[in-house]
């Protein structure tokens, strides 16, 4: 049977309540301070996933290390679908990690901090990232000669254990009539509707898949790497790039739980 190695999601049982409930993130006194110009606000949507509907992803204030976070259902299920918004001070903002969960299933995405470019949320406005979407890639679809040889000496053998699933994120804004739909249902007081400034990747799926099959490449001994090895490249790799493919600007502390994602079960 084919393992998936989830190197953004790794699944976990746990309980969660079969329904959610429609919640109001920003009060009265905030939305106030929203429309008075001395704070901003954050939108956010989510499109479910394999089956987990809700996300909550954190947020932090690249100057601060200040965190806030979104909870979003993504199901198709109007009445409790939708995304959230949280007021923030004005700021530069990062994504700083998340999480997807279902009834009886939760998950962390321990890659998602390197996915996406710091964005800019400015006093008196209400700013829409978009809706973040996650696509699988199996490595046995990404054209190298790489994998090739290292998966057809897997199947011939009849181990499959090492067949991989990685996920990467995306983010647009075809969501955009859930957000019109829960500021008129949830914050109708709202002077003003929102910008829209979607994430901006710092990761595409070319860059990804790249990525991968350097973390699959033989040593200098001719053997290839063990899955674990594979995993922790992987990260690695994903790091470095974005370190180097994003502008330098301001440095901030990651939260003390951004560590690499837990290793699956089989």
């Amino acid at each position: 049977m084919f393992r998936r190695l989830l190197a953004a999601v790794s699944v976990a049982c746990a309980m969660f309540g079969a329904a959610a409930c429609e919640t109001v993130s920003v009060s009265p006194e905030q939305l106030q301070a929203i429309n008075g110009g001395s704070q901003a606000g954050v939108i956010m949507s989510y499109k479910e996933h394999a089956g987990l509907w809700g996300s909550t992803i954190r947020i932090a204030n690249v100057a601060t290390g200040q965190t806030f976070s979104l909870s979003m259902h993504g199901g198709d299920n109007w009445v409790n679908a939708g995304p959230d918004m949280v007021t923030v001070p004005p700021g530069t903002y990062r994504v700083v990690d998340g999480g997807i969960y279902a009834t009886d299933m939760s998950g962390t995405m321990p890659l998602l901090r390197w996915w996406f470019r710091d964005f800019d949320v400015r006093a008196g406005e209400v700013v829409d990232v978009g809706t973040l979407k996650m696509t699988d890639i199996n490595v046995t679809s990404i054209p190298s000669d790489e994998l090739v040889q290292f998966f057809r000496g897997l199947v011939s053998g009849g181990d499959n254990s090492d067949v991989s699933t990685y996920v990467m994120y995306e983010v647009d804004c075809l969501e955009d009539a859930r957000a019109q739909a829960m500021l008129k249902s949830r914050y109708s007081t709202l002077a003003f509707g929102p910008v829209k400034r979607p994430l901006q990747m710092a990761l595409d799926r070319k860059a990804f898949e790249a990525l991968i099959v350097e973390a699959y490449r033989t040593g200098a001994d001719g053997k290839h790497p063990s899955a674990p090895e594979v995993e922790a490249k992987v990260n690695r790799l994903v790091a470095e790039f974005v370190h180097k493919s994003v502008a330098e600007g301001p440095t901030m502390q990651m939260p003390a739980d951004q560590g690499a994602p837990a290793k699956p079960s089989s």
